[in-house]
């Protein structure tokens, strides 16, 4: 089965109907939503003048049979210590959140989809840039 994790910046691109993001989403029977990845996105609808539009584009979204939530587990938090520390050790820090989201495709062994290079940066994660 193919599946991938997908960042924040992902889903921000898709509820603006970005037709290249949902043509690639298209390629998987399963897509995971971080839970962290939830809570930016959440964040940004808050501070935004459309919340609630776009509560409803997410809820349906979310519904959908092949999207799934994943909460940030004893293996997501093991992976998330072990990638920090790499990281720290090479000097090339990146934002938390990202790294809780990449913890999340470690975790799950699948790639993650982001327009954030920086991930690059994470031995072992495959990252997926669209076009």
């Amino acid at each position: 089965m193919k599946s991938s994790v997908v960042d924040t910046n992902i889903l921000s691109d898709l509820f603006r109907g970005e037709a290249s993001v949902r043509n690639l989403l298209r390629e998987f029977e399963s897509i995971y939503v971080p839970v962290t990845a939830l809570g930016e996105l959440l964040f940004g609808f808050v501070l935004g003048s459309r919340e609630m539009e776009n509560r409803r584009r997410l809820d349906q979204f979310l519904s959908q049979r092949s999207v799934e939530i994943l909460p940030a587990s004893p293996s997501v938090a093991e992976h998330y210590a072990l990638l920090m520390a790499s990281l720290r050790k090479r000097g090339t820090p990146l934002p938390t959140n990202d790294v809780w989201i990449a913890a999340t495709a470690c975790a799950e062994k699948v790639p993650l989809i982001s327009r954030d290079r920086h991930f690059a940066k994470i031995n072992g994660l495959q990252l997926i840039v669209p076009e």
